[in-house]
């Protein structure tokens, strides 16, 4: 049974019957474990209790053979084990004893040099929401033969084709890769309609190099010219024409994912020969409706890759919420995809989990410090411990603001940036 069940009423001038009782004084409320920070039920209110002041000042009003004769004064601090829903804007606490952590004597006068310190940060926190998502390439689509015949080449998977490129061959004919939004849908020769396939065909052409004039819709002597030096460049015969079947369209340059047929297949038209994708790298994600607000086109966002690394990113698209299945049932989520900066930062990932993380509020130029720095007073509320330069500690009383990632924001008088604050020795 420890002493706190066995300590028996004194008189007023009546010694101390064993020298390690426990003394009970108005100001200096006995607690145990609290872990929420709330005082005991017959603890005195505030205002009847007297102010509290630092050890200090306090070891030196009192007499050594008082200090010497009193066992060690729990005091409850903030534990590290803080848990932290940062994106409800709430922090949880809990509490233990670090008298018991760390051998140390509240009321101690000399100057303890075995206490651990953090040091008093001045910056800004931001929250965040972080999300699971899915890395894979962007754009997936499939390139199809539009004229019959055999397969006589076709690229690794893997392969990066650019503006120009050999797509495949049939017939050991080049099938040539060109950019446009549109397919290839019929052939380019004098007295076609205008449209806006003879205007993209026109900005590929120029871009190699071939036309020099404005591109527009319309098929004339400028276009048939580039034609020829196109087909001449890649051992064509140079008619000026371009049949159906000869080039693919595709947005941009493309990666090769899959392939649809074997060299030697035959194949006619809407085969699809390969399946490919875009270079970007993108992160789909199914978010939870109630963070939509988070998920604006172009904000910037972090992406944790497997093995740790942590790469920028910003967000593309936003779609329509869509009931989806879940491990808990149906829910309601928002599509939102995510393109990384830099795709090489994740040239080695073909598909992976990765996590993405939003940032929800910031504030700015505050002072922060460990979540396990905070103490728990008897009446509610916290307060750190600071370690002044001649080694005395002192507590001061202070509110809480933003929990982010184990630190707090704090403010309270006497409090500066480069202070060190006591934190448990675990």
């Amino acid at each position: 049974m420890n002493d706190e069940q066995n300590d028996e009423p004194r008189g007023p001038g009546e010694s101390p019957g064993r020298a390690d009782s426990t003394e009970v004084r108005p100001d200096e409320p006995r607690r145990d474990d609290l872990g929420s920070g709330s005082p005991p039920a017959t603890e005195p209110s505030t205002k009847d209790r007297p102010a509290r002041r630092s050890r200090r000042t306090r070891a030196a009003a009192e007499p050594a053979d008082t200090r010497a004769g009193r066992r060690p004064r729990r005091r409850i601090v903030v534990g590290a084990l803080a848990l932290l829903l940062v994106a409800g804007g709430a922090g949880g606490v809990y509490a233990f004893d670090r008298a018991q952590a760390a051998g140390d004597d509240a009321d101690a006068a000399p100057p303890r040099a075995d206490v651990v310190t953090e040091t008093i940060v001045r910056g800004d926190l931001t929250g965040s929401t972080r999300a699971q998502g899915s890395l894979e390439h962007s754009g997936g689509s499939g390139i199809s033969a539009a004229t019959a015949g055999t397969v006589t080449e076709l690229p690794d998977p893997g392969q990066q084709l650019g503006l120009g490129d050999v797509a495949f061959r049939v017939d050991n004919q080049p099938i040539l890769l060109l950019h446009g939004r549109l397919p290839a849908w019929r052939p380019f020769a004098y007295g076609m309609d205008d449209g806006p396939d003879v205007r993209q065909l026109e900005e590929s052409l120029a871009a190699l190099g071939h036309f020099d004039g404005e591109p527009d819709d319309t098929f004339g002597w400028p276009t048939a010219s580039a034609i020829q030096a196109w087909q001449g460049e890649n051992g064509l015969r140079k008619t000026g024409e371009i049949e159906l079947g000869r080039i693919v369209f595709t947005s941009g340059d493309v990666r090769v994912g899959s392939l649809g047929v074997a060299v030697g297949d035959q194949v006619g038209p809407g085969v699809e020969v390969l399946g490919v994708t875009g270079l970007d790298k993108i992160v789909k994600i199914d978010l939870e409706l109630r963070h939509q607000a988070l998920a604006v086109p172009d904000k910037p966002v972090t992406v944790s890759l497997p093995g740790g690394e942590d790469v920028s990113g910003y967000v593309t698209s936003v779609g329509v919420p869509t009931e989806t299945e879940g491990p808990t049932g149906t829910a309601v989520r928002l599509p939102v995809t995510v393109t990384l900066d830099d795709a090489e930062a994740a040239a080695d990932l073909q598909q992976a989990s990765v996590t993405v993380e939003f940032a929800s509020e910031t504030r700015e130029d505050v002072i922060h410090v460990p979540v396990a720095a905070l103490l728990a007073q008897p009446g509610g509320g916290f307060g750190v411990e600071v370690r002044e330069a001649d080694g005395t500690i002192d507590l001061i009383t202070v509110e809480t603001g933003m929990f982010v990632d184990g630190r707090v924001e704090i403010s309270g008088d006497g409090l500066a940036e480069g202070q060190e604050v006591v934190v448990p020795s675990l």
